[in-house]
């Protein structure tokens, strides 16, 4: 199987904010901009910074005032954006659990104005919805290594040769992710199965 090309949480953060800004949605953002940060980057050594092989993840960016001063904007992936479980230790329950949330970058400004909560609000669904654009564009960076695997072997199916799940000839196109989940679509064909295969 070819090397397949991976994004890491900077790459997306940094991608987001790149379509953003030429798209036209970050020019009022900008005026009023403190700082923008990947998660990690401040000692430069982007020690949270991973690569993400799972596309089952929401972006994340919520807008809130910070501790002290200012409006910030914290970006976050939730759910499953690797392709094996991260475990993290949360010392205040002194237990292991599965990551499910990760922040991979902020945004702040110095103002605290109903006007610039705002624009930041309006610069978080910008980023939603570039982030969403973009790794849609780019989903093969964000594919399990199993399923292109199981993209690899059904392109290596002859013409003439059945498919191994539903045995429709002439190259099944069924995206078959799992023999339990069939398409039904293949029941039309000839040669296709009515029923789902016991194990």
């Amino acid at each position: 199987m070819n090397i397949i090309k991976r994004d890491t949480t900077r790459d997306l953060f940094l991608a987001a904010l790149n379509l953003v800004n030429e798209n036209g949605h970050y020019d009022k953002a900008a005026e009023i901009m403190d700082y923008v940060l990947p998660e990690g980057s401040i000692d430069n050594k982007y020690k949270d910074d991973i690569e993400l092989s799972n596309y089952r993840f929401d972006f994340d960016a919520i807008a809130q005032f910070g501790g002290s001063e200012g409006i910030y904007i914290d970006c976050y992936l939730s759910g499953e954006y690797t392709e094996t479980e991260l475990k993290r230790y949360n010392s205040g329950k002194g237990i292991v659990e599965t990551e499910t949330r990760r922040n991979i970058g902020t945004f702040k400004t110095l103002n605290c104005d109903l006007e610039s909560f705002k624009i930041m609000g309006e610069l978080c669904g910008a980023l939603i919805f570039y982030a969403s654009q973009y790794v849609n564009k780019n989903i093969d960076r964000y594919t399990p290594t199993r399923e292109h695997e199981r993209k690899e072997k059904r392109n290596q199916v002859g013409s003439n040769d059945p498919c191994e799940i539903c045995t429709m000839k002439n190259d099944c196109s069924n995206n078959h992710t799992d023999v339990k989940q069939m398409c039904e679509a293949y029941t039309e064909f000839e040669g296709g199965r009515t029923s789902i295969p016991s194990d």
